[in-house]
């Protein structure tokens, strides 16, 4: 399903996102 897609890849940008203000390279 497109929305299962995209709820996934969502979860994986918020993912990036808190690593990043973590300081994660």
């Amino acid at each position: 399903d497109t929305m299962g897609r995209v709820e996934r890849y969502r979860k994986r940008l918020a993912k990036a996102e808190k690593k990043k203000k973590h300081g994660g390279r």
